[in-house]
């Protein structure tokens, strides 16, 4: 089991001297709770979502071990948890939970980090969701010889989609519609056509079925937040009219998190431990250390001011540290005369009032 505690090959939490040097210099801020560990702690938990359950489903069973874990006491209403992006209930693989002050970095986690899928396409069956779990609304007889020109229709396609790519939202999605997402009307029977929306295609390849079933395609794909792995699909498939649906799907990486690196949501935690990452095992920025004196001035939201030396400046977010406790994203901005800001831009540093 990994935990977040045992990692020596970087800076981590709380060391108890640091961590009391820092407390007995705010006297002015709210202490640090111990009986609030996952409030306090920015944690993010790769877990393995299966197939037949819905992303809910899993922050309901996460946060229920988690309370259960804390026991009677302070907190337990005070849990902060939630998910990094959805999966849909057929699909399975990576969903990246978070706790805490990890919620804050909600945009930066899905902007930023590419996702990866592979998927088994069915040609020539459109379903009203476009999985394997919506009401067929269309089939289209095809011979062995169709299909297996349009295979080289689908494969001309995919390397033409690499890259900016624009892509409508299905019908069956949580994107919003005057506050309601869209599955909503689309239950009621009432289809809402959104604008197409710019997503990114990084790379799309076709695999060898491992199957000898003709109309089913397996393929694989990296793409940016948003994009929605049926639509792609669909759109893999012009000459039908989009006539096709997922089979299976699933999330294979985060960024440069893989399954491999993931649990189920019933083994997460245990009496002893809990399988956990820190923000910085996701996403990838330069650490900075501050003193003493430096942390106190970033906690209370005042910038420091620096020197410019030659050209060692360079704006942008970094990992702010003091000593082995993660104050937050510090952010470097270049102002005139030389001179450099520097701020922290998302406060990650455990404080919560004692009660």
């Amino acid at each position: 089991m990994i935990s977040l505690y045992d990692h020596s090959d970087s800076p981590r939490f709380h060391d108890p001297i640091e961590l009391s040097e820092l407390i007995n210099a705010l006297p002015d801020l709210p202490l640090f709770n111990e009986d609030l560990p996952f409030d306090n702690r920015p944690f993010i938990i790769p877990l393995f979502k299966p197939a037949g359950i819905s992303s809910f489903d899993v922050i309901r069973k996460v946060r229920k071990k988690i309370i259960s874990h804390l026991g009677k006491g302070k907190g337990r209403r005070k849990l902060k948890i939630g998910h990094f992006g959805t999966l849909d209930p057929f699909a399975e693989g990576i969903l990246l939970v978070g706790t805490g002050k990890a919620m804050k970095l909600m945009s930066m986690i899905q902007d930023q980090l590419p996702k990866s899928y592979c998927a088994l396409g069915v040609i020539g069956i459109k379903t009203l969701t476009g999985d394997c779990e919506g009401e067929i609304i269309e089939k289209v007889e095809l011979s062995e010889k169709e299909l297996s020109n349009i295979y080289r229709e689908i494969e001309n396609t995919s390397s033409t989609l690499e890259g900016k790519y624009w892509q409508k939202p299905p019908y069956f999605s949580a994107v919003k519609h005057e506050g309601r997402p869209l599955y909503d009307y689309a239950r009621e029977g009432i289809f809402i056509e959104k604008e197409a929306v710019e997503r990114e295609i990084y790379s799309l390849n076709l695999l060898e079925n491992p199957t000898t079933i003709k109309d089913e395609v397996l393929f694989e794909c990296s793409v940016s937040n948003g994009t929605y792995i049926r639509t792609l699909w669909q759109d893999l498939l012009p000459h039908l009219r989009g006539a096709g649906h997922l089979k299976a799907l699933k999330r294979s990486k985060i960024g440069n998190l893989n399954i491999s690196q993931t649990i189920l949501p019933d083994d997460f935690i245990d009496r002893e431990d809990f399988y956990a990452l820190s923000p910085v095992d996701i996403i990838s920025l330069e650490t900075i250390s501050f003193n003493l004196s430096e942390a106190l001035d970033l906690l209370q939201g005042r910038s420091l001011i620096r020197i410019n030396e030659g050209d060692q400046g360079k704006e942008g977010p970094f990992w702010a540290y003091y000593g082995s406790h993660l104050l937050g994203i510090g952010l470097i901005k270049l102002l005139t005369d030389n001179r450099l800001e520097v701020k922290i831009d998302t406060l990650l540093f455990g404080l919560a009032k004692k009660d």
